[in-house]
């Protein structure tokens, strides 16, 4: 059991100059500092003081500029500086003050020694890892560090897990905090003596949920559909580099160069070579570490290039993000996550991201892709996983059907389901477009062209055949309850025409329900919840964006 702390000021900073004898120098300062700021004293009246102390006469005010105004102290001053400090300490600060002050010179130091470690080109991941994790088991404590002081480890730290893109690192550093870093290197998965980044994708999830989930607590009380962020694992950029060699694969690095149509023929066959590479056995150990954990939930498996959200470029849609039902025994399951982090792989060489690299100049940038695996957002409906709705949403609005609706204000897709369906139409299916200065507004003019255009079919995991397939939004209905938020979600159709349910009871057959969200929109926050998310990540941004989202019926 751990030695409990004096009572006595003066013994409590004896007590933790004696556990820490390496920063007796820097709490003695520390204490200084505190006194010279806090108005008791000034530090040349504590070093007039020991001074006189030592034997010295006081010094007079001279007032020349082009004269030494004091000179060093000798180390009998200094120990005289000590005891001062000591005295002054007991009458004027308390023993959680103290212990404050010590915290925050510990700190001091761990961020120091944090900052040099992530500034080394060589550092291995364990060994920033580890820097981390100390630096996070420190207590918070009442005095936080200075920005000025905890900025460049900041920076060291994204440029090294997330982006060396100046812009990127300028937002981010103002958000991410280093104690963020602790919990993204617990889900890193790559080699311990290596380093690698997690990629665009990745770290702008990352950082837009920073800056929601800090504006809601600033905010206070209990917002509309919480934000949070889906249990996720991050495969380090250096992880493909690893495949490569292993596989002796290097001979496609130059596809990028070849003419789109050898580009469009060839790929299918790099993508049934990469299928079946093998990986690195500490990668695949911690993979099956991680679906023991996971179970049976579906994940997706997601590509998270260094190139991918980048600002300026996007490249939405344009590597490969695969939905993995995960059902199965483990070593099953294990084999369907390297078969999709392999084809994640090979869709750099796909022709849709080589045509968009050529066209932004990016053809010569050595692309390295990351993985995302993530838990997929829903809930299991019979057969059935999927999120009672998701979407995709704009902060500018570039479709306007009415002159009453503002660009500025935003426009959000939503569909029930999959949020894969909301991206593009999917034959006669439309996403409900939500204007969100002014979301009750339809680009249909009746009711049945609202049944025309409404969502006539949703992607789902379907957990019986263990793979995403699409099926008729009534399968989904005649699953029986379970679905959250459905009341929000459905209108009922009757005598030609559409009615809100009043209450969480639908008294409706199944074939009579349409997806229109109509109560979700009308007497929820929603659309202005979506809006305000948006232009608090715009102005941080300080850029247009739209972003992905899920909801599980309780949180976004």
């Amino acid at each position: 059991m751990a030695e409990a702390p004096p009572n006595s000021v003066p013994d409590r900073l004896d007590w933790h100059l004696k556990a820490h004898p390496h920063l007796a120098e820097r709490i003695y300062r520390q204490v200084l500092v505190a006194l010279h700021k806090g108005g008791v004293t000034s530090i040349d009246a504590i070093h007039d003081e020991a001074r006189e102390s030592a034997g010295r006469p006081r010094l007079q005010e001279g007032g020349d500029p082009n004269q030494l105004e004091r000179d060093r102290l000798s180390d009998t001053e200094r120990q005289h500086v000590e005891t001062i400090i000591r005295r002054l300490t007991g009458a004027h600060f308390s023993g959680e003050e103290i212990d404050d002050l010590v915290n925050l010179t510990i700190k001091q130091e761990e961020v120091h020694n944090l900052e040099t470690v992530a500034n080394q080109a060589n550092v291995s991941f364990r060994q920033l890892a580890d820097k981390i994790q100390r630096f996070s088991e420190l207590p918070l404590g009442e005095t936080k560090l200075a920005p000025a002081e905890v900025m460049g480890t900041r920076v060291a730290l994204i440029r090294h897990f997330f982006s060396d893109q100046l812009e990127f690192i300028g937002i981010a550093k103002n958000h991410l905090q280093i104690r963020d870093f602790a919990d993204v290197t617990r889900h890193i998965i790559g080699s311990d003596a290596g380093m690698g980044r997690i990629g665009g994708k990745a770290g702008g999830m990352i950082l837009a949920y920073k800056i929601l989930a800090d504006a809601d607590e600033k905010a206070g009380g209990s917002p509309f559909l919480p934000v949070a962020m889906p249990e996720s694992y991050f495969l380090r950029s250096d992880v493909v580099e690893d495949f490569l060699r292993l596989n002796r694969l290097h001979e496609y690095a130059n596809q990028k160069y070849k003419p789109i149509d050898d580009v469009g023929r060839e790929y299918p066959l790099i993508r049934g070579v990469f299928r079946i590479g093998d990986f690195p056995l500490e990668i695949v150990q911690r993979l099956r570490s991680i679906l023991t954990a996971v179970g049976n939930h579906p994940v997706i498996v997601r590509s998270s290039s260094l190139l991918e959200d980048r600002l300026g470029t996007a490249f939405s849609g344009k590597y490969a993000s695969v939905f993995v039902a995960n059902q199965g025994s483990l070593e099953e399951r294990l084999r369907t996550v390297l078969a999709a982090i392999a084809e994640v792989y090979a869709s750099v060489m796909a022709p849709d991201p080589i045509l968009y690299r050529r066209e932004h100049n990016l053809i010569d940038y050595v692309e390295e892709m990351a993985v995302l695996i993530q838990k997929v957002v829903g809930v299991h409906v019979g057969d059935y996983f999927f999120p009672p709705f998701a979407g995709v949403a704009f902060s500018r609005n570039e479709y306007r059907w009415s002159p009453r609706i503002k660009r500025e204000d935003g426009l959000a897709r939503v569909v029930m389901g999959l949020g894969t369906r909301a991206v593009d139409r999917v034959g006669s299916d439309y996403p409900r477009m939500v204007a969100l200065g002014a979301p009750t507004l339809r680009p249909e003019s009746s009711v049945q062209e609202i049944l025309r255009s409404g969502q006539q079919t949703m992607d789902v995991i379907n957990i019986k055949r263990n793979r995403l397939e699409s099926i008729r939004v009534q399968e989904a209905f005649e699953q029986g309850d379970g679905i959250p938020m459905i009341d929000r979600i459905v209108s009922v159709y009757r005598d030609g025409d559409l009615f809100s349910p009043p209450g969480l009871h639908i008294d409706a057959r199944p074939d009579q329900l349409r997806v229109t969200f109509d109560k979700l929109i009308r007497t929820t926050p929603f659309a202005a919840r979506v809006r305000d998310m948006l232009a608090r990540l715009e102005d941080a941004y300080g850029m247009p964006i739209d972003m992905e989202f899920a909801c599980d019926g309780e949180k976004f």
